[in-house]
């Protein structure tokens, strides 16, 4: 199915010559967008928790300039993939993103994830690594990181029953604080988290707990992997990126001076040109997908 975008994020130039669709799966309507030429080697852009396809909205035109067909689409309960009826969970959002791919027809991809879409992106490619013929993680970790083990699993108990007990409001203005620095970002997420209900908040921190915790750590990638992050992003962070990097030979890291966690819109010049110079240097399959995606009701 196709649409006019008539959203708040399209008014703001969000979207330019994209194209809108839909499918249904599993309780969701989901929303993506496409801009390229349709026989274009395919890249995909899956955003983080609380925030929408709208944070692409630089790389969307430098990446359809350097002659790809660009995806863009709205996590189940984030933008406009709503109402959601399923489970928010990084499995259910990598089923949604598998059945994305199908739907947009590529024999292959290359799926950049930001954040929380970093973990999905992983988790796809550890079911379907033929669907992949790339990986940018974004601010992202690798799946099953356990990073600061103790102090994560306690807050992943902790902190989704308080998240459903705190004040809504409070709990939305600080999410663009931790998101980034800059006066013109935090504006762009407070916009983008509106649609959110107060439950969601708590199912995204659950959810992102789970992908740090609760998956088999990721000791092996066989497909080339860019990590991009800011410098001023969490420490911790891209200290462990870089030591997991080290172990990986197609695992390389890209840090951004003056930027935080949304390195994609504090610097999108320096992220998309380096975004731009990886993906250039694939090889990866053309033509149309005739697998279907596993447990994914398309319509």
């Amino acid at each position: 199915m196709t649409f006019d975008d008539g959203s708040a994020a399209a008014a703001r130039g969000v979207h330019g010559d994209s194209q809108g669709h839909t499918f249904e799966r599993d309780g969701c309507r989901i929303h993506w967008w496409a801009a390229g030429e349709s026989d274009a080697p395919t890249v995909v852009l899956t955003h983080g928790v609380t925030i929408d396809h709208g944070t692409f909205a630089t790389q969307v035109p430098l990446l359809v300039a350097g002659g790809y067909r660009v995806i863009t689409w709205d996590l189940r309960a984030h933008g406009r993939s709503r109402p959601n009826a399923g489970r928010f969970a990084i499995a259910t959002a990598a089923d949604d993103l598998d059945a994305l791919v199908y739907e947009v027809g590529a024999e292959q991809a290359v799926l950049l994830g930001q954040s929380f879409g970093g973990l999905i992106v992983q988790d796809l490619h550890r079911r379907h690594p033929r669907r992949v013929a790339g990986l940018v993680l974004a601010g992202s970790l690798p799946l099953g990181a356990r990073p600061m083990w103790p102090l994560i699993a306690l807050y992943g108990r902790l902190a989704p029953p308080l998240q459903r007990l705190w004040p809504e409001d409070h709990l939305r203005s600080m999410v663009p604080r931790f998101m980034s620095k800059r006066t013109d970002v935090r504006e762009y997420v407070s916009h983008a988290n509106r649609p959110l209900e107060h439950h969601d908040f708590a199912a995204a921190t659950e959810a992102a707990v789970e992908g740090l915790v609760g998956y088999e750590r990721l000791d092996r990638m066989d497909v080339p992997t860019l990590c991009v992050h800011g410098d001023s992003d969490l420490p911790f962070a891209t200290r462990l990126v870089r030591q997991w990097a080290q172990r990986l030979p197609l695992v390389e890291v890209e840090v951004i001076r003056d930027a935080g966690h949304l390195v994609n819109q504090e610097r999108p010049e320096a992220f998309s040109d380096r975004v731009l110079a990886f993906v250039g240097g694939l090889t990866w399959a053309q033509g149309r997908t005739a697998t279907p995606p596993d447990r994914a009701s398309v319509a």
